[in-house]
């Protein structure tokens, strides 16, 4: 259940064994997150996830195995320039005070009499120097969510792996190239527009009610949507109280993306605004295989950003911000908006933990329920919020429904 990448790799796995499988999407477009899209004059974009990075080995491999080729974007996407280029930290500045801040959280959950506790309070105490300012503000944008109501634990274990991407690649011809490939194996096995209303499960089967369509039997159902969406699904009998606590505990951020065409630019550059909860970029990898790159890209994390902007108004706000953040570009008049809550199929961005999180967590999400398995980012550990966790996700519940099938 679920046209995402989690969704589309557990059925090529599962079709890849020889199971038969169907794949029941409940929008008229695959791929989720993943969502490339092309501008007048050619140049790819990515309207959803983007960013792959040098210890994304899943995405990789898959890639790899596919067919498809990944291109660089030509910049680090931890190290995103102020416009005064001297105030910018450099990369040993930033490792820094990442673990300075991670001294800190991890000094104050040791203090608490809780296993948890939310950021708020923590974060006056890491000190308001440049480089700690420029390093919150670039994870606050990237987590999509307010830092104040995140698991300190958390972001503890986040900010230790920090910064994880180093240098950023996509797939040529668009990340949506991973999609096609994926569902071009899988013709004749995925039904779009079949929204799932029920999934009744037992120890021996499920049974899927799909609105206007006859319910669907099966051996077993691995459920890969969005978090928002799961809730709208009816579980008989239903999910276990402690996998409620758990995902009841997820705040579901909201991010924008906007694509502006350029004129006559053929460099990489990645920009932050300071103090505030976006950023900007030109990659060369935009061309798909040309020179140079032809558009500006712009991504705005959380909801007071959005609003700001007043994304839900249109493009123009943000697109004027972008001009004078960028003021030597020559844009072109074309503007391509999105913003993620806005698509009925997605809801928001992706999850955070907010405070109780422990790694017992991660155990509970990854857990059948009878012949029902949890997949998509929010369920992927370390990985969560990333192409390269639904990836993840997705191996991990096949694993889990073969086993199940194979159990007495």
């Amino acid at each position: 259940m679920g046209g995402g990448l989690a969704g589309l790799y557990a059925g090529w796995l599962l079709k890849r064994r020889g199971d038969q499988v169907i794949l029941l999407e409940a929008g008229d477009r695959l791929g989720g997150r993943v969502w490339s899209d092309r501008l007048a004059d050619g140049t790819v974009v990515e309207r959803g996830g983007e960013f792959i990075g040098v210890g994304d080995s899943g995405i990789r491999v898959l890639a790899n195995e596919l067919g498809l080729t990944l291109i660089p974007h030509g910049f680090d996407f931890s190290i995103r320039k102020y416009p005064n280029e001297d105030s910018t930290p450099n990369i040993m500045e930033l490792r820094g005070s990442a673990s300075r801040i991670g001294d800190v959280i991890a000094r104050h959950i040791a203090a608490s009499s809780q296993d948890d506790i939310p950021l708020a309070g923590v974060l006056d105490h890491v000190g308001s120097d440049r480089t700690t300012s420029y390093v919150l503000e670039q994870l606050e944008t990237t987590l999509t969510v307010p830092l104040a109501g995140v698991s300190a634990r958390w972001f503890h274990r986040y900010i230790s792996e920090w910064p994880r991407y180093g240098e950023a690649f996509r797939i040529a011809g668009g990340n949506e190239e991973l999609v096609r490939a994926l569902a071009s194996d899988l013709q004749g096995n995925i039904a779009t527009q079949r929204t799932v209303k029920s999934v009744a499960h037992s120890k021996s089967g499920v049974e899927v009610g799909v609105e206007g369509h006859e319910p669907l039997i099966g051996d077993a159902i691995i459920v890969a949507v969005p978090l928002p969406l799961l809730w709208r699904i009816e579980f008989d009998p239903g999910l276990p109280n402690g996998l409620y606590a758990e995902l009841s505990r997820f705040v579901i951020g909201d991010a924008a993306k906007l694509h502006v065409g350029l004129r006559d630019r053929d460099d990489a550059q990645a920009i932050q605004v300071p103090g505030d909860r976006w950023w900007s970029w030109t990659s060369l990898a935009n061309r798909n295989g040309r020179s140079g790159t032809m558009a500006v890209s712009a991504f705005a994390g959380g909801e007071a950003v959005i609003r700001r902007l007043e994304v839900s108004s249109g493009s123009d706000m943000w697109r004027q911000a972008l001009e004078r953040l960028c003021p030597g570009f020559a844009m072109t008049q074309e503007t391509l908006l999105t913003q993620w809550s806005a698509q009925p199929w997605i809801g928001g961005s992706y999850c955070a933990p907010a405070a109780g999180w422990s790694p017992r967590s991660e155990k509970i999400l990854a857990r059948p329920v009878d012949r029902l398995v949890l997949a998509g980012e929010y369920t992927a550990g370390a990985h969560m919020r990333s192409m390269a966790g639904a990836l993840e996700s997705a191996l991990r519940a096949v694993t889990d429904v073969v086993e199940l099938k194979s159990a007495p």
